[in-house]
């Protein structure tokens, strides 16, 4: 979230067969870090105003190793949702860098095994993200962690403010906010899933925690299938009719 890199591991071990996909892969990297630096450098403070895309990757990426920076990344601020689809659904949206992707087909896992990994894993870390940002920024002071400016870190684990205190948690105000203007919008998080309702809720019955977040309003979960354009609404109480057709 500092530079827009992505680095692949391991390229030895990729068959022969396989390399030119990886290479078409690499440079497909490439050039989604590049054009996210460029989004990103948008709403930096500090950040060059409409560069080009190499001279932004190459701004982001000094910036993130300025242990004197105190504004070295939004890629998180501004979280709102979790998308789990086909790729075609969000194709050609501009989704202004606040929703996480997470490419799935209902119909290549009948099972449902796929998706369970899905509402149980990455949808829990991005609920984790959402709420850190939430708190820090409708409470800063007691879930926040005050200006970096006045940080002194403690043994690799937490943060102070000064010379002493109690350990500081959740995120810096610059993580949240310029001065006083905020640059994350705190909201719970939207989990938008393309697949039948009684997968979902026979997922949900055998992980309580997730469906403590969903029962309990910590997240916002939209169903549909891919015939209907209709989302449902989970809740408590079971499904029902989302008021509004997202997207139309």
């Amino acid at each position: 979230t500092t530079t827009d890199h992505v680095v692949v591991l391991d390229r030895h071990q990729i068959p022969e067969s396989h390399r030119d996909d990886l290479e078409r892969l690499v440079g497909d990297l490439a050039e989604a870090g590049e054009r996210l630096a460029i989004e990103r450098s948008a709403l930096l403070p500090g950040a060059p105003v409409s560069p080009e895309p190499g001279a932004a990757a190459r701004h982001v990426d000094a910036r993130g190793a300025d242990w004197a920076q105190v504004y070295p990344e939004w890629g998180l601020a501004g979280n709102a949702a979790i998308i789990i689809g086909p790729r075609a659904v969000t194709e050609g949206v501009d989704l202004r860098r606040r929703c996480f992707l997470h490419s799935y087909n209902a119909d290549e896992d009948p099972s449902g095994s796929a998706l369970e990994t899905i509402l149980t894993a990455p949808v829990v870390v991005a609920q984790w993200i959402n709420c850190q940002y939430y708190f820090s920024t409708v409470a800063p002071r007691t879930f926040g962690a005050g200006t970096k400016t006045t940080h002194n870190v403690v043994g690799g684990i937490g943060v102070v403010t000064g010379p002493g205190g109690d350990l500081r948690t959740g995120l810096p105000w610059q993580s949240v906010a310029v001065g006083d203007h905020l640059a994350h919008e705190p909201m719970r998080l939207l989990v938008l899933v393309h697949a039948p309702r009684e997968r979902i809720d026979a997922i949900l019955a055998r992980n309580p925690g997730v469906r403590d977040l969903v029962d309990n309003h910590w997240i916002t979960l939209l169903a549909r299938n891919d015939q209907s354009p209709r989302w449902h609404h989970r809740t408590r109480g079971g499904w029902t009719p989302y008021p509004t057709e997202i997207g139309e």
